[in-house]
Order: C-alpha cells, then structure tokens, then sequence
C-alpha cells in the first residue's frame, strides 16, 4: 500500500481525472483564441494560482488521512493489547 501512495505516476481518480482534464484543456484553448495577449496572460496566472491552490489541498488532506490512519491503528493496537 504505501508503495502505491508513494509511486508518483499513478494516476488516482481515472477515467474521470482525464476527462476533466481533457475538457479544462479545450476550454483554455477556446479561451486563448478570444482573448488579447493580456487576456492571456491573465488566463496563465489564473491557471497557475488553480493548481497551486490543489496541490495545497491535496499536501493537507493526504496529510490528514495519513494521520487518520495512523491514530486508528494506534487505537488498534491499544485494544488489542
């Protein structure tokens, strides 16, 4: 198991992670076509602040869960003995 939390190049939510992905893609691309340079610079900052903003999100709630596990295996092994 922590093996696969570990592996980096696997790909947790799929087939929907790609399709989300597939669908932000032609979105920005759309986008890009109709905005000026300007626009698009916006739409590049947008973007970067997005994925920092997520992978914040996931760092915590791995975070928590990983602790989560950690205390219910701690109560484990006390009731166990």
């Amino acid at each position: 198991m922590i093996e696969k939390l570990m592996d980096e190049e696997f790909r947790y939510g799929e087939p929907e992670y790609s399709e989300a992905e597939g669908e932000i893609s032609e979105i920005c691309q759309k986008l890009n076509e109709r905005l000026d340079e300007e626009g698009r610079g916006l739409l590049g900052a947008l973007s970067d602040a997005y994925i920092h903003q997520n992978n914040l999100i996931v760092k915590d709630v791995f975070r928590s869960g990983f602790c989560a596990a950690v205390g219910l295996m701690m109560d484990y092994m006390k009731q166990k003995g």
